[in-house]
């Protein structure tokens, strides 16, 4: 009985084996998955929050642009107003200090054209910022020879036009990135809320992939388990005649080769010792039987 012995020790860590490497196969290869899910959710995230932060970043540059240039041209509108009333100098100089920082921002605004129809805007700009120039030129030499008076009129009727002209066409660059602005806000905000959704609804997927190919693996595992109870149940009551238990193609295929070789041993050395029995008590009959002839 020693060898039956042995070979249930080395059946039994096989079966430990098996069942180990059944479920963290089993898990590992659910929880894997929804590692993956949620690394590839957060990473889509990121690169959206990234994508998105550009966009803004342009859209805010534009707008910062069309703000300085705003600011600079009412200063050189200021300027030509103490022109005409007779600060000349001072006016000349605020004039063209403005005039710089006013052709810095259009450069930097005609540097990130990001959007539809900005480009024109731009255009419409630098070519009415240019007219209105030339006519700053005209009327400051018109206005050393003129009255106040008639300085002033020259100023409401083409220079101020001019002025209104540039400061609507700078409005108008600033709004249309305000609203792309928001526009890609909105669209952000709405992809994002998607992104999380659908991460979720891929997560609770593969949150329920795991939960059934844990119940799967455990079946598989505990399927042939119940049978070598219920065989071994039999055994130990002297029940040897047990029906064969199936072979699978794992580990546990092994364990049921030799369970079922210790089975059908055991059932050979039972009737091993009934044949002895028998045969010893037929001896014995035989012997009594000649004791009473004699």
């Amino acid at each position: 009985m020693e060898w039956m012995s042995q070979t249930m020790c080395a059946v039994r860590r096989k079966l430990k084996v098996s069942i180990k490497r059944k479920i963290l196969l089993g898990y590992g290869i659910g929880y894997l998955l929804l590692c993956v899910v949620i690394v590839w959710g957060i990473v889509h995230i990121v690169q959206l929050g990234k994508a998105t932060d550009a966009i803004l970043s342009e859209n805010y540059r534009s707008i910062l642009a069309a703000e300085n240039m705003i600011d600079a041209l009412e200063r050189q509108d200021s300027a030509v107003l103490l022109i005409i009333g007779g600060n000349r100098q001072i006016g000349i100089e605020q004039f063209r200090e403005y005039e710089a920082d006013f052709i810095e921002w259009l450069t930097r605004a005609k540097d990130n054209i990001t959007i539809e129809g900005e480009a024109e805007v731009l255009a419409t700009i630098e070519t009415t910022y240019h007219t209105y120039r030339m006519r700053f030129a005209e009327l400051t030499g018109e206005v050393i020879s003129e009255q106040a008076s008639d300085g002033f009129q020259r100023y409401t009727e083409d220079l101020y036009p001019l002025f209104l002209s540039v400061r609507t066409a700078c409005i108008e660059l600033r709004n249309l990135n305000q609203h792309t602005m928001y526009v890609a806000s909105e669209t952000a905000g709405k992809v994002a809320k998607q992104a999380i959704w659908s991460t979720c609804g891929a997560a609770g997927l593969a949150l329920l992939v795991v939960t059934l190919l844990s119940l799967v693996t455990t079946e598989r595992v505990v399927a042939p388990i119940r049978r070598f109870i219920q065989a071994a149940k039999q055994i130990a009551s002297g029940d040897y005649d047990i029906e064969r238990i199936e072979r699978t193609g794992d580990e546990l295929g092994e364990l049921a080769q030799e369970f079922n070789k210790m089975a059908q041993q055991l059932a050979n050395y039972r009737d091993m010792n009934i044949d002895q029995i028998v045969t010893e008590r037929n001896k014995s009959a035989a012997i009594l039987a000649s004791i009473e002839d004699g």
